[in-house]
């Protein structure tokens, strides 16, 4: 009965049933932390836990503006709480990913910037992002980082909304400009 039960739990991690729910926890993970995405893919690895591929960064929750694809994320998460679907994204793992970043993230025609070979750590801490060893290529340069990412409060007041709303109008109204390197 032991082997039953094995068997059954993984032809449900194998499930589109599992992969949906999945998908559902981890893109409402990073979106309380202001991150808005696609996944094209979500599995559990054996080896290398929960994989996300063909992610779509965007924005806002719009996904008008296109702020990176990244080929493949590895997702660590406190499944202590799996069972009431309230599971707390920890980490994200980039292990030899491709990522597209475009020059211009108002311009869907864009040039883009291809970051190659990214390897890094990503930690989660509230509104704080600390990156642990970033490394990879940009255009044949061998790049390593380490750094925490602040992000903004998101607007409270009225008139923070109203400030917000107005800069949002004015961008979207702008002319494009090429630019250049």
């Amino acid at each position: 009965s032991l082997l039953l039960a094995a068997g059954g739990a993984i032809a449900y991690v194998r499930s589109e049933s599992f992969e949906q729910t999945m998908r559902e926890i981890v893109v409402t993970q990073f979106e309380k932390r202001g991150v808005h995405m696609k996944l094209e893919h979500l599995s559990l690895d054996p080896v290398e836990g929960l994989v996300a591929l063909g992610i779509e960064v965007y924005q806002d929750a719009r996904q008008k503006v296109l702020l990176a694809t990244v080929d493949r994320l590895n997702v660590d998460l406190n499944y202590s709480r799996l069972l009431q679907k309230d599971v707390e994204i920890e980490a994200v793992d980039l292990r030899n990913a491709n990522v597209m970043l475009p020059l211009d993230p108002d311009d869907p025609k864009s040039e883009t910037i291809a970051l190659r070979s990214l390897s890094a750590r990503v930690l989660f801490d509230g509104n704080r992002l600390e990156i642990r060893k970033a490394e990879g290529e940009l255009y044949g340069l061998h790049l390593s980082l380490t750094g925490s990412l602040i992000r903004p409060q998101p607007p409270e007041t009225d008139e923070e909304k109203r400030l917000a709303e107005e800069r949002n109008r004015q961008r979207d109204n702008r002319p494009r400009q090429p630019r250049s390197l």
